[in-house]
């Protein structure tokens, strides 16, 4: 009975609702289904039509989603949470279809062949051409414009990471994974740059490989190239592409640079071809440079509230006495191979350009013209070694790139110290100049009236012996006289067996020359070497004088 009545129900209930579809759908031979119209458009499969309602498909949360089972490609849902909106599963993941994607900072712009792919629930992100921003997941906020651009941002990221970064240029940034906060503008800039943060690269190959650096600037072309640790800055074209380990260090103008790939820390490189050769070091200009200066003195501070273990122990006159000035011409050329100048280009090359290579010729040659004055560095330091002086004028290589130098400055200090010592020598210095210039002017009157009275004697001498001789045979005779050349001594009536002696005797009754003499012989005296004034020729026999003339040079 029951069972009748059962089947009674469920057939009234088909019929009445075979009835109410039949009166709302159609279903023509075209096989086209309509709701809400009895005639669906022939090329539709179903066609819905309404001016009141809407059609609503499966609505579902985001983990609601995932969790169907092998979904069919091209499977549309609608999800409630997260970044809401229309969803299809495009047989690889599911991917937004949003008609305000360009609207609000909540949603993305992805123009190009797979940009975006894996973005389907990020927001705030914006790529420009194939492949860019490809493996964002879920990272917000990054501007990617040009071919493979932070293809790989947001790969291995949590928390802040892979936020903020914006890349301009084919393959920009194209390693990033989970580096933040990063601009690169310039093909190929930071292309290597994996998890780097606060980095800045201009220009094409722009910090090139700068994997995990951060704080890095890089602006010109194959700026800071091959770096790979942070804290480097480098503004010019190649400027700073030899640093890879380098820290710290900071490279303005063309291939401003370091030698080789050594790594240093908190060096410096100013102008074209600039080089920096060691840690903590600054340099202005290349080796062809001729001037450097401004309209004040450089100001080295010194501070005695920041100076410890003051002692008055530098040395003077011992350290200067050992210096030895010089002067020399620069080898230009073997400096610029030292420090590799020539290279150009980030393959090391060397510029071939004819009106280049003029211009550097031209330069190097009027340089290695000019004659400097100086000290050699070597010598500096073993003078002051050998004054066991720790002088920091002397600034020793650092390794085998780098250069010996001087610090002129610092030669100020022993110099002063050398006039101390020489002042220190009488305390009362001044005192005792005076005296002795009043003790000189003493001695010369002193002199003067010595050399007077003695001329005095002399003559008179002169005299009293020509007249003890006067009733002699003459037995020599002086010609010329006076004579400023060769005086002949001629010998005559005196025994040829008998030894004279001639003596030349000045004013102040010094004999300044002899001669061994024979009678009857003549004797050549040479008066160049004699000063200009009056001279006694006397003649000897056995100690005897025997004759005395008076010669007077011109």
């Amino acid at each position: 009975m029951n069972i009748t009545f059962n089947k009674a129900i469920m057939g009234v209930m088909l019929v009445a609702f075979t009835q109410q579809s039949i009166g709302q759908n159609t279903f023509p031979a075209s096989g086209a289904a309509g709701i809400g119209t009895t005639t669906p458009n022939a090329s539709s499969l179903l066609d819905i039509n309404s001016t009141t309602k809407g059609f609503l498909l499966p609505r579902m949360t985001q983990t609601q989603r995932n969790a169907i089972v092998s979904p069919a490609s091209g499977l549309l849902i609608y999800q409630t949470n997260g970044v809401k909106g229309f969803y299809y599963y495009n047989g690889t993941t599911w991917k937004a279809v949003s008609s305000n994607a360009i609207s609000g900072l909540s949603n993305n712009i992805f123009i190009g062949s797979t940009a975006g792919f894996s973005n389907p629930t990020t927001a705030g992100n914006i790529g420009f051409g194939r492949a860019t921003l490809y493996s964002n997941v879920d990272r917000i906020e990054n501007i990617a414009i040009g071919d493979s651009s932070q293809f790989l941002t947001g790969v291995g990221s949590f928390g802040n990471q892979a936020y903020y970064n914006t890349s301009i240029g084919t393959k920009s940034l194209r390693f990033n994974t989970t580096g933040a906060r990063n601009a690169s503008v310039g093909s190929y800039s930071s292309y290597k740059s994996i998890t780097g943060n606060d980095n800045v690269s201009v220009g094409y190959n722009a910090a090139y490989s700068n994997e995990f650096a951060n704080f890095c600037t890089a602006v010109g072309t194959s700026s800071l190239f091959a770096n790979k640790s942070s804290f480097n800055t480098a503004v010019g074209a190649e400027s700073g592409d030899f640093v890879t380990f380098s820290s710290e260090c900071s490279f303005f103008g063309y291939d401003a640079n370091q030698t080789g790939t050594t790594s240093y820390i908190n060096a410096t490189a100013i102008g074209a071809f600039s080089r920096t050769t060691g840690n903590a070091q600054v340099r202005l200009g290349n080796s062809s440079v001729g001037s450097i200066g401004g309209f004040v003195n450089y100001t080295n501070v010194s501070d005695g509230r920041y100076k410890k273990e003051v002692k008055e122990n530098v040395p003077g006159l011992d350290f200067i006495n050992k210096l030895k000035p010089v002067t020399y011409h620069l080898d230009v050329r073997g400096l610029r191979s030292f420090l590799n100048e020539d290279k150009t280009g980030t393959d090391g090359s060397v510029a071939t350009d004819a009106a280049y290579k003029e211009r550097v010729e031209k330069g190097i040659t009027e340089k290695e013209k000019v004659l400097y004055s100086g000290f050699i560095a070597q010598d500096v330091e073993r003078a002051a070694q050998e004054s066991g002086y720790d002088f920091s004028g002397v600034d020793k290589p650092q390794n085998d790139g780098s250069l010996y130098g001087l610090r002129y400055a610092e030669f100020t200090v022993p110099l002063v110290k050398a006039v101390q010592e020489l002042s220190a020598t009488d305390v009362q210095t001044t005192d005792r100049l005076s005296k002795l210039e009043k003790e000189n002017a003493e001695l010369r009157a002193t002199l003067k009236q010595m050399q007077e009275c003695l001329q005095t004697v002399c003559e008179n001498q002169m005299k009293i012996q020509g007249a003890s001789v006067g009733n002699k045979a003459t037995l020599f005779s002086l010609s010329p006289n006076p004579a400023s050349g060769i005086v002949k001594i001629t010998m005559g009536d005196s025994d040829k067996k008998q030894a004279y002696t001639i003596h030349v005797i000045d004013v102040a009754g010094k004999t300044v020359h002899s001669i061994s003499a024979n009678g009857n012989a003549v004797y050549d005296l040479n008066t160049a070497s004699l000063n200009k004034g009056t001279y006694l020729v006397q003649l000897l026999l056995l100690n005897e004088l025997i004759q005395t003339e008076k010669l007077i040079v011109q």
